[in-house]
């Protein structure tokens, strides 16, 4: 999945996303492209851990640079507090169970409003209580915002449960 994470273009073809054209692009327009455009979920969440949650959340919006970091933080905390971690939005990173860390990671990718989410093992490393949560967020944001989910997971509960709102390829 790494390849197509990296939006790799040296196959055949065009790759047009949001009507922008990728193919072509150097390594820095492309990376500017992921942060924009799309949120990524890695079955290990990937956070800082001395960061708290809210500054985990905000880093790719402070790192696009269109918002001032007053506009950041207020919506990473509604992000956090719509994946009902508001109060762990103070609490370091390393301080949170799993499942906590896993809601940090998604909040995190949704920060830039991205028009896809794609997600590399996202219910990998969680308990199935915590599984079911990451799916449901997941289904709630396909059908309330519209965005794109395209997961690669061996949770075959989690791809069973898929429709056309939530894309999963399942590999053996």
């Amino acid at each position: 999945m790494e390849n197509n994470i990296a939006l790799d273009t040296d196959s055949e073809g065009n790759l047009i996303i949001n009507n922008s054209q990728l193919t072509g692009k150097s390594q820095n327009e492309l990376a500017e492209f992921r942060n924009a455009h799309i949120g990524f979920v890695f079955q290990f969440h990937y956070l800082l851990p001395e960061f708290t949650s809210v500054d985990n959340v905000m880093l790719p919006a402070l790192k696009l640079g269109k918002k001032s970091k007053e506009e950041i933080k207020e919506k990473a905390l509604g992000l956090l507090s719509m994946l009902d971690l508001k109060d762990q939005a103070h609490k370091s990173a390393n301080k949170l169970s799993g499942g906590q860390q896993q809601r940090v990671a998604i909040a995190r990718a949704l920060i830039n409003d991205p028009a896809i989410i794609m997600g590399d093992e996202p219910t990998g490393n969680l308990d199935s209580k915590n599984r079911k949560v990451v799916f449901d967020i997941f289904k709630q944001l396909a059908k309330d915002k519209g965005q794109t989910i395209i997961a690669v997971t061996h949770d075959d509960e989690f791809a069973k449960n898929c429709d056309s709102t939530l894309t999963s390829n399942i590999l053996d």
